[in-house]
């Protein structure tokens, strides 16, 4: 979750330093919010004709390549990327939870919510460190795409259905 809350603390940053306004900075914020509701909503149809490991795959794919879009300095590109994390978004959270519940055994599923849960607000709170990475946005940008294809390589290949006990 780091990797996507990176953005919402490091964007309004590199959009400031590009002379965006505050007011297009929220609006490019509210437009990725808006793409992940959306995206939400097909996310059910989509996982039944592919796998959850290869949907979820499928949104790190996106933040990887949204990553990349914001490290070009154009308007284009800041609203494909903005396009792009939406759609990451809109497929990560809402699945990892119906996984997460689906997964686990009824016992121990409220337990499970709440780590993941925890996930979420820990993926919060370690972006606050990303800024100190040396080398600014840009190479947090980079790192960040990188951890993405490097995850949806792993869930492409590698995904599979276990029980969490």
């Amino acid at each position: 979750m780091t990797i996507f809350f990176t953005l919402t603390v490091l964007l309004p940053i590199t959009m400031s330093a590009q002379n965006y306004n505050e007011s297009q900075i929220g609006q490019l914020l509210a437009f990725i919010s808006l793409v992940a509701v959306f995206t939400a909503g097909f996310m059910p149809k989509i996982t039944k004709l592919l796998s959850e490991p290869k949907v979820l795959a499928m949104a790190f794919l996106a933040f990887g390549l949204s990553y990349i879009c914001f490290v070009q300095v154009s308007t284009l590109f800041l609203v494909l990327g903005a396009l792009l994390i939406g759609i990451g978004f809109g497929f990560s959270i809402p699945l990892l939870n119906h996984m997460t519940v689906e997964r686990s055994d009824a016992k121990v599923r409220g337990r499970n919510l709440s780590y993941f849960t925890m996930a979420v607000f820990s993926g919060q709170f370690f972006t606050s460190f990303m800024e100190y990475i040396p080398g600014g946005e840009h190479n947090v940008f980079i790192m960040c795409s990188v951890l993405s294809a490097v995850i949806c390589i792993t869930l492409f290949f590698k995904g599979n259905k276990a029980t969490v006990k």
